[in-house]
């Protein structure tokens, strides 16, 4: 089993190249997420409601992928990106548990998400990490939803 990444929080200076290089040859990434393509216009869109964290492996001290959250109130909303070289390695449900612990320690009671039905190793990956995938919206996409308990009630 890989070990769990660590969580680092982007900063305004960081190098975001190896998002794009990521990117760049991946099919699947591209139509999940096409808005993170271009990392600094990803940047942009940071702010003190909208962070966003490289994981990086412990094992290589390489970032293997990124966390983007928006939080509104109590309720966070997320996206998560495995590298395509890292992935098949469980990355995903890890990077997942670590984006609920940074939640709990933010103080949100919850988490929501959307993924799209064919993106297999997306809701396995939700799945394991105990997310709720709801019903297909309007959109065509399931909803992901995780309760936080130990923050409720608050």
């Amino acid at each position: 089993m890989t070990q769990t990444p660590q969580l680092n929080e982007i900063k305004p200076d960081d190098d975001l190249s190896c998002v794009g290089s990521w990117f760049a040859g991946d099919i699947e990434g591209n139509r999940h997420l096409a808005s993170y393509a271009n990392p600094e216009e990803w940047r942009k869109l940071f702010s003190r409601s909208r962070r966003g964290w490289f994981f990086t492996s412990i094992a290589t001290g390489r970032a293997v992928g990124f966390i983007d959250l928006e939080i509104d109130g109590v309720t966070g909303y997320f996206s998560y990106y495995i590298a395509p070289e890292s992935r098949g390695s469980g990355y995903g449900t890890q990077a997942l548990r670590a984006l609920i612990d940074l939640a709990l320690r933010l103080g949100l009671d919850e988490l929501k998400g959307g993924v799209e039905p064919d993106n297999a190793a997306s809701i396995a990956a939700l799945n394991k990490a105990g997310f709720q995938l709801l019903d297909l919206d309007e959109d065509g996409m399931f909803p992901v939803l995780m309760r936080l308990a130990g923050n409720e009630g608050r």
